[in-house]
């Protein structure tokens, strides 16, 4: 029983986390795709498109789609690598702008989350959340496998 309460919250956690990502893109112009782009940029400065397109799990030709979306809106721009035929990408100023703005806003609404809970609970929460993440993190390796 409690193990599915425990479901069913973190499915709904799950809802409405992908709900304020597609609010967020939609509010900056973009796609979901695209803003998923953009965040990861944000986080991985200079990602190849190889890279971008296993973290999207698209294909290649369907990233390069979206990069060049985010080129036309001058929300990255293309750099060479050490190797011509590899093209790094990376956040132009506004792409940084966008990602900024968008991590204000998660760190906002985290502190309006954790408002209620003491300080002893947010570091049980933050204990929980690492043990489950790591968990989550083997078991989405194992399956891709």
């Amino acid at each position: 029983m409690l193990t599915k309460r425990l479901t069913g919250l973190l499915n709904d956690l799950i809802y409405h986390v992908i709900t304020l990502d597609n609010d967020f893109a939609e509010n900056y112009g973009l796609t979901g795709s695209e803003y998923k782009m953009v965040r990861y940029l944000g986080k991985n400065i200079g990602a190849s498109m190889k890279q971008i397109a296993q973290f999207l799990d698209v294909s290649m030709p369907r990233a390069t789609y979206i990069a060049d979306s985010l080129k036309s809106k001058k929300l990255i721009v293309r750099k060479n690598g050490e190797d011509r035929r590899k093209v790094l990408l990376q956040l132009s100023q506004k792409g940084v702008d966008i990602e900024q703005d968008s991590q204000d806003k998660y760190h906002n609404i985290s502190e309006k989350l954790l408002s209620p809970l003491s300080d002893a609970e947010k570091e049980q929460l933050l204990h929980l959340l690492e043990q489950s993440s790591n968990e989550l993190f083997g078991i989405v390796k194992l399956a891709a496998k």
